[in-house]
């Protein structure tokens, strides 16, 4: 589940990069919304990345639309998961 912390800080970012207070950045709010261009998007998510150790692929950054399933992403969890309130999978050992 999304962690509080984790959104203030996506949205504090996302305030800094845009200048929208970050009271007015929703769990929901949509990232087309947020009028960023795709440059500064990269931007922004690479240095999210790096912030919270977060790898993830174009593939499931994709599939995020809202800045709540982009701080999911960033908290470890995986966006198809996080849409469909599906648990995260638990790693286990081969051997």
């Amino acid at each position: 589940m999304l962690t509080r912390t984790t959104f203030d800080e996506v949205a504090d970012r996302i305030s800094a990069l845009i200048g929208l207070p970050a009271g007015r950045i929703g769990p929901d709010t949509a990232l087309s919304a947020l009028a960023v261009d795709s440059f500064r998007m990269v931007e922004l998510v690479v240095d999210l990345q790096e912030e919270f150790d977060s790898a993830f692929g174009q593939a499931e950054l994709a599939l995020v639309s809202t800045v709540g399933e982009l701080a999911d992403l960033l908290a470890g969890e995986s966006a198809t998961a996080s849409a469909a309130g599906a648990p995260r999978p638990v790693p286990t050992e081969a051997g």
